[in-house]
């Protein structure tokens, strides 16, 4: 009688903080669920590659928990393959974790598992167990997930074209609407001297509103207008300062985390700087918008 093979595949954009606790978990929950199909021994598997390219295999967990894990031998993926033969059928449960980097980051997933059975309902209770240790190590950043990045790369170009044309519109209306104000207040002079009997010739008048009409056209729209006009530097003001931003969030928020070894002293660094940063920018914030009140509610008074 041909056996049937039941397959459960899944793969997860988001990032993770796995710590020994958990890892641990993960590969005791592995066995348990080969136990379940069989008292033959489990045989594990621990693949880890590392930044300074180098590959190492064991079968003992402690061998994976007792590495550095720092600097150039800071672990960038673990794969963990459990497998057991029963009556020459191969159970196998398979979990990777990995560090992406921009290079592989649209050809891979940061967490993917597989699992291979005889059984269905084996396969899937075991899918569900190991999607709910999963969730206890996710870690978000939807800054820098698939599909945020995705986007930026797609449309960043349009994106910064469309605020630097913006910027250039507002300052070209702002100008303009100056130009307006500072002819309408030359009429208004005029009509006011009009009035006052100071003008009583109309010539005079006509003359007088000539020279404002001149004096405003002589006051063009020029580049200093438009490149220093407060608009356009509030704008690029914002997008340096957004940039800035997201680049020490990304920096201090890491988003792939072995936490075991020198990379818990190296993560606790890390976040401590990203709520300082935190603190500091909602200060700033606070600061600024309580000034400005304050500041206008002075100017009212006087």
């Amino acid at each position: 009688m041909e056996q049937i093979t039941v397959h459960s595949n899944k793969t997860y954009d988001h990032g993770f903080l796995i710590k020994e606790q958990e890892l641990r978990r993960l590969v005791d929950l592995m066995s348990d669920q080969h136990k379940k199909t069989s008292d033959n021994p489990t045989k594990f598997i621990f693949n880890m590659k590392f930044s300074n390219g180098a590959v190492e295999i064991t079968d003992n967990i402690d061998d994976v928990l007792n590495l550095d894990n720092e600097g150039s031998s800071s672990i960038k993926s673990l794969e963990i393959a459990s497998t057991q033969t029963n009556n020459e059928v191969e159970n196998e449960i398979k979990v990777k974790l990995q560090t992406l980097d921009n290079e592989h980051y649209y050809d891979e997933k940061p967490i993917k598992y597989s699992i291979r059975g005889q059984s269905r309902d084996w396969v899937f209770v075991t899918s569900s167990l190991i999607e709910e240790r999963i969730t206890k190590i996710k870690k978000r950043n939807f800054l820098f997930n698939h599909d945020t990045k995705r986007v930026l790369k797609t449309f960043s170009i349009p994106f910064l074209s469309m605020f630097f044309l913006l910027g250039i519109i507002i300052s070209m209306y702002s100008k303009s609407a100056s130009l307006r104000e500072a002819q309408l207040k030359a009429i208004t002079k005029i009509e006011n001297q009009w009035n006052a009997k100071k003008l009583s010739d109309p010539v005079k008048v006509i003359i007088e509103l000539e020279k404002s009409r001149a004096k405003n056209n002589e006051n063009v729209l020029s580049v200093n207008d438009i490149f220093l006009s407060k608009a356009f530097t509030t704008i690029i003001f914002l997008l340096i300062l957004s940039y800035v931003s997201i680049y020490l969030y990304s920096k201090f928020n890491p988003i792939y985390n072995f936490y075991w070894g020198g990379y818990i002293e190296v993560y606790e660094k890390k976040e401590s700087r990203r709520k300082l940063l935190v603190s500091v920018v909602l200060v700033t914030l606070i600061l600024g918008i309580g000034v400005n009140l304050l500041s206008n509610y002075i100017w009212q008074l006087f």
